[in-house]
């Protein structure tokens, strides 16, 4: 059977934009322990406490279900179910490469992304609950 080079590179294309993806789900994570006062570097992992462990270890597994999953899916529907080491290698370049960029830009802003979500959230639940509040 062969493979056209058309269905390679969008083998490449997807391997690509699922590395950004994965990196984009690691920022997603990172904002998450960040918000309920968790260092998850590994700098910090002499010093970690119990709580922190508690949080990080879960999350983390969920984090490589979720990863190897859409890897799986991605494979399968890109090349067939076969193991292409191009797709395997630019989705790693995807993701280095969303890291050094976009995630520094991201771990930068994160404070002010934290408070701009809580913000949201306080304002749709003031939204809902103020019916709530006048019976």
């Amino acid at each position: 059977m062969e493979v056209y080079l058309s269905e390679r590179l969008w083998g490449c294309l997807g391997g690509f934009c699922f590395g950004i993806a994965a990196g984009l789900l690691y920022d997603v994570f990172r904002i998450f322990y960040l918000s309920i006062g968790v260092e998850h570097s590994l700098k910090e992992l002499k010093h970690r406490s119990a709580f922190s462990f508690a949080i990080c270890i879960p999350f983390d597994i969920i984090y490589s279900v979720i990863i190897s999953a859409g890897f799986a899916v991605l494979t399968y529907a890109l090349a067939s179910g076969k193991p292409r080491l191009e797709i395997l290698s630019l989705a790693i370049i995807g993701f280095l490469l969303y890291r050094v960029t976009l995630g520094r830009l991201i771990t930068y802003c994160s404070k002010q992304i934290i408070f701009a979500l809580r913000r949201v959230v306080y304002l749709i639940l003031k939204c809902v609950l103020y019916p709530v509040r006048l019976l």
